[in-house]
């Protein structure tokens, strides 16, 4: 697969790439989506580190278009009331995520 990755040359087309996986994405559990972009993030942060900026980049670009594909759901209006566990783990992702990011 990243072969495929490092052969993009712009950060559009790795931006758009990117945001067509996660498009194939819709319909799937808010639980999958979350669980997907975690990984993701850390697929990015490892792929940082081998000083694979581009499949950095991507992995990055794909674990947003997967919580912008939860967010713009009509369920997350409903996931986001108080003690809900797809929420708790929504907010626990952003808050471990977030500041590992940092």
């Amino acid at each position: 697969m990243y072969n495929s990755i490092s052969s993009l040359a712009s950060v559009l087309e790795i931006k758009e790439h990117a945001k067509s996986i996660a498009t194939r994405s819709k319909g799937f559990s808010a639980k999958a989506l979350i669980s997907s972009a975690r990984f993701q993030i850390d697929l990015a942060r490892l792929r940082d580190v081998a000083r694979d900026t581009k499949a950095a980049l991507h992995a990055f670009y794909v674990a947003a278009s997967l919580l912008t594909t939860y967010m713009s759901h009509p369920s997350y209006a409903v996931d986001r009331t108080k003690g809900n566990p797809i929420h708790n783990e929504f907010l626990q992702f952003f808050q471990v995520r977030t500041m590992s990011l940092v």
